[in-house]
């Protein structure tokens, strides 16, 4: 299981289809392909509570993408 990798677009929907049956975390994570504790950050992350949906998702996705990109260009790193 790779975790070091972007959850894509149709994990996000199997995800949300999963925890919407009301599956448990563990076998979300076996189903989707990824370890519990990334189902677990993802939910943290995104908020089950708020009414997690993978279209939203995938605007704070990628609105964490551009403000990490904002910054690099403001402080980018120095290479030693």
């Amino acid at each position: 299981m790779k975790d070091c990798q972007q959850f894509t677009r149709e994990q996000r929907y199997q995800f949300y289809g999963l925890r919407k049956a009301g599956f448990k975390q563990r076998k979300i994570a076996n189903e989707v392909g990824r370890s519990k504790s990334a189902i677990s950050r993802k939910l943290r992350l995104n908020g089950w509570q708020c009414g997690w949906h993978p279209k939203q998702v995938q605007e704070l996705r990628y609105k964490r993408v551009r403000q990490k990109a904002k910054a690099e260009a403001i402080w980018p790193r120095r290479s030693e």
